[in-house]
């Protein structure tokens, strides 16, 4: 199981991507685990190719994909856990 949330940066000119990754890695370092399950939109996933779309087309949907990181979530987590989660 998995509970997604967006990590924005707090101006409009930053890269939420780079800042996503710099989360991550401090996860990490705190044995947190994370992932990025969705990387790419689906209108620009290789089996959509056919219809057309280009990078841009969709841009909520794409900056989405640059914004999501997945927490663990699941019900065997112990309440310490969970802190270190949170």
């Amino acid at each position: 199981n998995q509970y997604t949330i967006r990590v924005i940066t707090a101006g409009r000119n930053g890269n939420s991507a780079t800042h996503r990754e710099a989360v991550k890695n401090s996860l990490q370092e705190k044995q947190v685990g994370s992932m990025v399950y969705y990387p790419y939109p689906l209108h620009l996933q290789p089996v959509y190719q056919y219809l057309g779309y280009q990078p841009g087309q969709l841009p909520v949907a794409e900056q989405a994909c640059n914004e999501v990181l997945s927490l663990p979530m699941f019900p065997e987590l112990t309440t310490e856990q969970q802190d270190q989660v949170i």
